[in-house]
């Protein structure tokens, strides 16, 4: 039984839990679900992600999350947190390894490059 906090949770637990249990993929890796300000959920994953769920469309939010597992296996990449909030983007945080490794792939990429483009002249 997943930890539900948060000013609020205790009126909406049972809603909130029938939401998440509508993806049992999801539910069998949620560690809590955390009430912020009254309004909307975390979801915080036994792995440490972080999913900030929308206050409206919350349902439609998990959708997406759904499918962006299932067609990029996303919670079981190196990420920190997922953000629904905005309705017209998903914003996805590294965790601060990831970020490093990918600065430095980023870096190594543009040193490619640029020597490729060197070698033409």
């Amino acid at each position: 039984m997943p930890l539900v906090v948060g000013f609020g949770a205790n009126l909406e637990a049972r809603a909130f839990l029938t939401l998440i249990q509508r993806w049992p993929n999801l539910a069998a890796r949620m560690r809590a679900g955390v009430r912020v300000a009254d309004r909307r959920w975390n979801v915080r994953l036994i792995n440490g992600v972080d999913i900030h769920l929308p206050e409206t469309g919350a349902a439609a939010a998990v959708d997406e999350l759904a499918a962006l597992d299932e067609a990029y296996g996303l919670l079981q990449r190196d990420i920190a947190g997922i953000d629904f909030r905005l309705s017209d983007r998903v914003t996805i945080r590294l965790t601060d390894d990831a970020a490093v490794r990918g600065e430095a792939a980023i870096k190594a990429r543009e040193k490619a490059l640029g020597k490729k483009k060197g070698a033409d002249t």
